[in-house]
């Protein structure tokens, strides 16, 4: 439980508008928590958000 409102306050500290340069997405949000704030840019993380993305796709499928 704790974790959980850990992680929403993270990514609603770091992950916004203004840092995004657009309306925040999944894969911004994905790569933040991956990657650190700054490091979500790098292309790195896209690797994570390939893997989040599927589990993703599982869920509403």
């Amino acid at each position: 439980m704790k974790a959980r409102r850990i992680c929403g306050l993270s990514l609603g500290h770091y992950v916004t508008p203004a840092r995004a340069g657009h309306k925040p997405t999944s894969q911004d949000f994905a790569r933040t928590w991956n990657g650190a704030p700054n490091v979500h840019r790098k292309s790195t993380i896209l690797g994570y958000w390939s893997k989040v993305k599927r589990a993703m796709q599982k869920t509403l499928s």
